[in-house]
């Protein structure tokens, strides 16, 4: 099994078990970027790591957070989420989005995600 697809599975796991935050400091680097399906770029692993705590800071209610597809090639892996709960600015929300993630040295150095349409 590749580092990738090894890390891969350790960052869906903990994030599937609410450790998103420690997944990030586990597994991304330092100057990774995530692009979010609105265009929003965060820069740095501080800045992703942030606005990650803003978002899941306002859960109030988590649902189901599921991965329903998800493969790995090389240095890149894809997968597609579904996340539903209640949060304290939004609402009720039910998201679905793939998203792409590019790994260099066992990092995840850029994630893309694409929101259903």
């Amino acid at each position: 099994m590749s580092i990738t697809k090894t890390n891969f599975d350790d960052l869906i796991a903990m994030t599937t078990l609410g450790q998103a935050i420690e997944a990030i400091e586990k597994h991304f680097a330092d100057d990774a970027q995530i692009i979010q399906g609105d265009g929003r770029v965060w820069h740095n692993k501080a800045e992703i790591i942030t606005g990650e705590q803003e978002f899941f800071g306002g859960v109030e209610r988590l649902d189901k957070f599921e991965i329903t597809e998800s493969v790995v090639s090389g240095d890149t892996s894809f997968d597609i989420s579904i996340m539903k709960g209640l949060h304290t600015q939004m609402g009720e929300f039910d998201f679905k989005q793939a998203s792409m993630m590019h790994w260099k040295d066992g990092k995840v150095i850029k994630v893309q995600f694409y929101p259903e349409m």
